[in-house]
């Protein structure tokens, strides 16, 4: 899959299913399950232009990165899965925390979604 050449819609469509599969279950829906959240922070990207647009970019891209986690810490507590499993979400984690870009993020997601598959 050629994730590089989606357009920021097609990444909310797989980040909002991502959303919805690890909160299979829970009475969870929030604003920032949809994709929008993640064309968003595409557009907020593209469109720095000071200091202050940077650092509301950086605000925002903190908080998806928040909800991912949170998502995934709560599949993790939900699902049956193998040790192996868990430890590859776990690891996924670890990659939100230390991704940088939007497109770092949707690379994470994929995988996320190929590994609850």
């Amino acid at each position: 899959m050629e994730i590089e050449n989606f357009t920021p819609y097609q990444h909310g469509m797989f980040y909002e299913n991502f959303m919805k599969r690890a909160f299979k279950g829970s009475k969870t829906t929030t604003q920032e399950m949809r994709g929008s959240t993640i064309e968003n922070i595409y557009r907020l990207k593209e469109n720095i232009s000071s200091d202050k647009d940077y650092d509301f970019y950086y605000d925002q891209f903190d908080k998806v990165q928040e909800h991912i986690i949170k998502a995934l810490n709560y599949y993790l507590s939900k699902q049956k899965m193998t040790e192996e499993q868990k430890f590859e979400l776990r690891l996924q984690i670890i990659k939100i925390k230390k991704s940088m870009s939007p497109g770092d993020l949707m690379k994470i997601i994929y995988d996320c979604l190929e590994l609850t598959n």
